[in-house]
């Protein structure tokens, strides 16, 4: 009966995929159509970005810049799928400041702007989920008007939705998944809605727990972080992790470690007790400096007074900061080391060098040596 039952839902899965546009699988191509489209309206070194294949493409929807100088975009490919394209970013106070505000808050709870307006979000089950709090205040910004697009889209018989953003806004669109998906499971969103996310040039999203929740709740054919690994913006945030962030039953964690010594030698146990507690201080001191820099200065000194009246959930004492969704590598190979070497002989400001690997046309660069690589082998 249960093998039956299996079955029965292996026979529906490949039907529903069988019936979609959006198929499974980091595809190429789809991904350097959704990081053009991006950089269309970043603003930021897009010399150089293609226009978009009218064709193929048309964009219907450009959001007013809000909050911290986000703004995302929707456009529609010629199959009826729709791209929500999240702008990442800019060079503008605001867009940076988002960045740098790195304190970790509770993945799933309320944030209040003012006394009378607040956004509730969900992007985690799993106890202990802890996003980014400046990239968590750009979805946000965004949220509601892509909910709102999504709703009157699902009315013209549109279902799928291909979201994708690059830097900032790769971080923005992996927490836009995970919104929408218990928008679904709440009732919020139709059950028939379906997504499929490339996030780009990201940094880390949230701790652990939020990525586990993210692994356990989509498929990891439909969601999927693009990396060049020279690129410097999968270094950031910021990351410690102390004996706080280890699992519940860690051996590790004070009151078990303090336990397991119990019944040892007195030298091994106050060798060992020594030992522990000067690392978890070290730990601990560099946890708390980070969250004093990214967390207590950039929220009184600039975000507070930025959005006056805003009300934050209590942040959490951790900084653990892990990739989230299904990682795709992009290897430089020795022509683009050497492309890089030629180039940068040419830079006059040190931004061109560190940015060098976070642009649109080394990514690109990097797809194509894929698409062609795939060519040979077929």
């Amino acid at each position: 009966m249960r093998k039956s039952i299996v079955l029965v839902f292996l026979v529906l899965q490949i039907h529903l995929y069988a019936q979609q546009n959006l198929k499974p699988g980091f595809i190429p191509q789809e991904f350097l159509d959704a990081l053009t489209i991006n950089y269309q309206f970043t603003g930021l070194y897009n010399v150089g970005v293609p226009t978009v294949d009218s064709s193929r493409y048309k964009m219907i929807y450009l959001s007013p810049e809000l909050g911290l100088n986000n703004r995302w975009a929707l456009w529609r490919r010629n199959d009826n799928i729709d791209i929500i394209s999240i702008r990442g970013t800019i060079l503008a106070k605001n867009s940076w400041l988002e960045n740098f505000f790195a304190e970790m808050i509770p993945a799933t709870g309320v944030i209040y702007f003012n006394k009378s307006d607040s956004f509730k979000y969900k992007l985690a089950e799993i106890h202990d989920a802890g996003v980014h709090a400046g990239w968590l205040l750009g979805l946000s910004f965004i949220a509601p008007t892509i909910v709102e697009q999504i709703k009157k889209e699902y009315k013209n018989g549109i279902k799928e939705f291909l979201i994708h953003g690059h830097s900032q806004g790769g971080a923005i669109a992996t927490y836009l998944t995970s919104y929408l998906y218990y928008l679904k499971k709440d009732g919020i969103l139709p059950n028939d809605v379906f997504f499929k996310t490339y996030s780009s040039a990201s940094p880390k999203q949230g701790n652990k727990y939020y990525s586990y929740d993210f692994s356990h709740i989509i498929d990891p054919m439909y969601a999927y972080n693009v990396i060049n690994i020279e690129d410097f913006s999968g270094d950031s945030p910021f990351t410690t992790e102390t004996y706080a962030d280890f699992a519940h039953y860690n051996p590790l964690r004070p009151v078990y470690f303090r336990e397991s010594l119990k019944h040892k030698n007195i030298f091994l146990h106050l060798a060992a007790c020594i030992l522990y507690h000067q690392l978890n201080r070290s730990l601990q001191n560099a946890r708390k400096t980070i969250s004093y820099i990214f967390g207590d200065l950039v929220y009184s000194n600039q975000i507070k007074k930025t959005l006056v009246g805003l009300h934050l959930p209590k942040e959490m004492q951790s900084s653990n900061y892990v990739d989230v969704a299904t990682l795709v590598p992009l290897v430089p190979d020795s022509i683009y080391n050497e492309n890089f070497k030629i180039r940068s002989k040419s830079f006059t400001k040190p931004d061109q060098f560190f940015f060098y690997n976070h642009h649109y046309e080394q990514y690109k660069e990097l797809i194509l040596s894929l698409i062609n690589a795939d060519k040979k082998v077929n």
